[in-house]
């Protein structure tokens, strides 16, 4: 009857290494869980990122490829020196109407000393 006893106990430590050993491991296996999910969700933020990254590179390429036809309208064509007419140009060829006062358009010139006063007494402060 005593082997059997002992025999239970010893069967009874084995039974509660087990169940340490199976929670050990039931850990380890939700911090493998935890650790692919993490790296999951790193994955799918970088395809984000990276179609992100792929439009902008999209939208600047075809940026660049705007400005590079809008430099190639200006460059000189033939080795003229004329550079060619365009509507921006041509505004600039137009006269520009000024606001000449109540005077009458007369214009007038003041001296430096007239608009700024040397001998102001505030002046000679600084």
């Amino acid at each position: 009857l005593n082997k059997i006893v002992d025999a239970i106990a010893k069967l009874t430590e084995l039974i509660a290494q087990i169940t340490s050993a199976s929670k050990e491991q039931v850990q380890g296996i939700n911090q493998v869980k935890e650790g692919v999910s993490q790296i999951a969700q790193a994955t799918q933020a970088n395809s984000a990122n990276i179609e992100e990254n792929a439009s902008a590179s999209e939208e600047i390429t075809a940026q660049a490829e705007e400005l590079k036809r809008m430099v190639e309208d200006f460059k000189l064509k033939n080795g003229s020196k004329q550079m060619p007419t365009t509507k921006a140009t041509e505004q600039l060829k137009r006269p520009v109407i000024t606001d000449r006062g109540s005077n009458g358009g007369g214009k007038q010139t003041k001296k430096p000393e007239e608009v700024i006063k040397l001998e102001d007494d505030d002046f000679e402060d600084f």
